[in-house]
C-alpha cells in the first residue's frame, strides 16, 4: 500500500473491511489504483485525494436466505446512538460507557445482490460510533475522526416487504444516530436530532 495507506488505516488495514491486497498498485491517467480483496483504493493525483470502494461482487448467497444478526441500540449517557451487530463491536461500546436499549431490526451476515455493507466507525477521543452503510456518510465519518470499527452486517439498497428503512439521524453538535421504525425516529427528534438520509434497509424485528 503506497499513496493511500493512510486512508487504508483509517478503514481498519488489514483487518478492516478491505483486507489484504491482492494485486500492486497500478498506474492510471489520473494516479493511481490498487485492489484488495474487499474493494479498491484509487489516488487522485490532481487533488491528492484517497477513495476507497467495495467490492461489488456479491456473494451467491440470497439474502432472504442469509443468517441474520441482532441490530441493537445502544445509548450512552450523552444520547448519542450506534447500532451494532457483531460481539467485539458490542464489547466496544459496552466498554465506553454505552448501554444496550432494544433490537431494532435484522441485518443478513452474508453479503447478496442488491446489497451494501453496514460498517461501525468509532472516535476514540469523544467516546462516539457511527453506523454507516453510504458512501457519502462512510466520507463523513472520516473526515470527522473516526476509525472503521467493524463490519455489522448487510443491508439492502432498495425497499422490500417486511424490511425496514435505516435513516441516519445527526444533531447540533454532530453526533450522528442510526434509526429503524417510528419510534426510534420519534426518539430521535425529540432529542433534537434531524434527518440526514436513508443507509439502506434491514429485515424488520418480528
Amino acid at each position: 500500500v503506497t499513496g493511500c495507506y493512510r486512508r487504508y488505516f483509517q478503514c481498519g488495514g488489514a483487518g478492516g473491511w478491505l483486507g489484504l491486497p491482492i494485486a500492486e498498485p497500478a498506474n492510471t491517467p489520473d494516479g493511481q489504483r490498487q485492489a484488495f480483496e474487499g474493494g479498491t483504493l484509487t489516488f487522485q493525483r490532481v487533488t491528492g485525494a484517497c477513495e476507497a470502494t467495495p467490492s461489488t461482487t456479491p456473494s451467491a448467497n440470497a439474502a432472504a436466505s442469509a443468517p441474520l444478526a441482532p441490530l441493537d441500540l445502544f445509548e450512552n449517557a450523552g444520547g448519542d446512538a450506534a447500532f451494532a451487530a457483531a460481539r467485539p463491536a458490542v464489547e466496544r461500546l459496552l466498554a465506553d460507557g454505552y448501554r444496550r436499549v432494544r433490537t431494532e431490526a435484522l441485518v443478513p451476515t452474508d453479503e447478496a445482490p442488491g446489497m451494501r455493507r453496514l460498517k461501525l466507525y468509532g472516535n476514540e477521543s469523544a467516546k462516539r460510533h457511527e453506523t454507516v452503510a453510504t458512501d457519502q456518510s462512510e466520507t463523513e465519518a472520516l473526515d470527522a475522526g473516526y476509525v472503521y470499527a467493524g463490519l455489522q452486517g448487510f443491508v439492502r439498497t432498495e425497499p422490500a416487504p417486511g424490511w425496514v428503512a435505516l435513516k441516519r439521524y445527526r444533531d447540533a453538535a454532530g453526533a450522528g444516530r442510526l434509526t429503524a421504525g417510528p419510534q426510534d425516529e420519534a426518539e430521535a427528534s425529540r432529542d433534537g436530532f434531524a434527518f440526514v438520509r436513508i443507509e439502506g434497509y434491514a429485515v424488520a424485528n418480528p
